[in-house]
């Protein structure tokens, strides 16, 4: 139970730090941005070493305590979904599970609709000079974003000369990262969860 709910406050942070560097980024702070994806990474990395913990529990072991969490679950929770939707992963109905708690839901749908981080990161290429095509930069937000040759171009040429383009590098690096971790989490959710209670 201690460790759900630590996983829940880490989700709660991860939040908060990436409304931070959607902040920063469009204000152009690359020093803020970074270090709140440095920090970001830092709980991702705590989140996934837990998974390594409760990888330990035998099918008898989680169900001597499944009941105090009820429902519960982080892939289900309204603020795993938030971060999903800012991080990229627009479907709409991912957030189904949440349409009885109007509030919720409302909210879940406004941050659906809203640019994601990476959405802002190419308005911020954009801003330094990059010719980022104007339907990657204005488009329903709502949907998946779509890849494009041109912002391929752009990072190319950033990566390409690192030095006068460190900040954007910078940038790519750390988003890379949170991507990284993101995806390994998840892995981990999946395994262990599969481990103690199969494939209910």
């Amino acid at each position: 139970i201690i460790m759900h709910q630590t996983m829940e406050l880490w989700l709660k942070l991860v939040l908060h730090e990436a409304e931070l560097v959607v902040g920063a980024i469009q204000e152009d702070n690359f020093e803020s941005a970074f270090k709140a994806l440095d920090r970001i990474a830092t709980i991702q990395r705590h989140m996934i070493h837990s998974w390594e913990v409760l990888a330990t529990l035998t099918p008898h072991d989680f169900i001597t305590f499944r009941g105090f969490l009820r429902k519960a679950s982080g892939f289900q929770s309204w603020q795993y979904r938030k971060l999903e939707y800012m991080m990229g992963n627009k479907r709409e109905d991912l957030a189904l599970v949440h349409k009885e708690e109007t509030a919720t839901y409302d909210h879940l749908m406004s941050i659906l609709k809203a640019p994601s981080l990476y959405d802002e990161v190419l308005r911020l290429l954009a801003r330094h000079g990059f010719d980022i095509p104007a339907d990657r930069l204005e488009r329903d937000f709502s949907k998946p974003y779509e890849p494009s040759d041109a912002v391929e171009d752009a990072w190319l040429a950033i990566y390409s000369d690192v030095e006068a383009n460190w900040n954007l590098y910078m940038l790519g690096e750390k988003i890379t990262a949170l991507e990284y971790y993101f995806q390994e989490w998840r892995f981990k959710h999946m395994k262990t969860v599969s481990r103690v209670i199969g494939h209910k």
